[in-house]
């Protein structure tokens, strides 16, 4: 009896010593990253909207599009992209308006975000990007009507190409 204590003791030894191994083979396979965390909550990085809007700022619909295409292919959630990019324009908007009000970003964005934010706000009237925003709101009104949801961001480059075409 003594011995079969004794073996049972020496499996149990075993048996914690693979599950310890087991769960840290686990714990680190299931690493938690910044990344994971912005895709669960759907969270859509900024850059990427810094990206559409440099497109829109050289009137190139083409690049602008397949963006669009790469971006939701990537899994990037439409709605959330269009969130995002009002952002961005609003702030955009602002900055064209008045330099200063970029020093209102500073607890966001780091100084090189600023300063490219800078050099996108002067590459259009503020009256441009403030259409920008009008476009996106009414795409992220009409986005559950679409029978793809990455139509309202194709329709938003469409619709701002051809209304500021039009004021030029």
């Amino acid at each position: 009896v003594a011995g079969a204590s004794e073996a049972g003791e020496k499996g149990g030894k075993k048996k914690g010593s693979k599950a310890k191994s087991t769960n840290a083979k686990a714990a680190k396979a299931a690493e938690i990253t910044f990344e994971t965390v912005r895709d669960l909550l759907g969270i859509v990085d900024q850059h990427l909207a810094v990206k559409l809007i440099g497109h829109l700022a050289k009137r190139d619909a083409k690049a602008a599009l397949q963006f669009i295409e790469t971006t939701v292919q990537s899994g990037v959630n439409s709605r959330e992209f269009l969130k995002t990019l009002i952002d961005y324009v609003r702030k955009l908007a602002l900055v064209a308006t008045d330099k200063a009000l970029a020093d209102g970003f500073k607890d966001e964005l780091t100084a090189e975000e600023i300063k490219l934010l800078e050099k996108q706000a002067a590459e259009a009237p503020a009256p441009a990007w403030v259409k920008l925003m009008d476009v996106c709101l009414d795409e992220l009104a009409a986005i559950e009507y679409y029978p793809l949801e990455h139509m309202a961001l194709e329709m938003t480059i469409v619709k701002y190409l051809e209304a500021t075409d039009k004021a030029s």
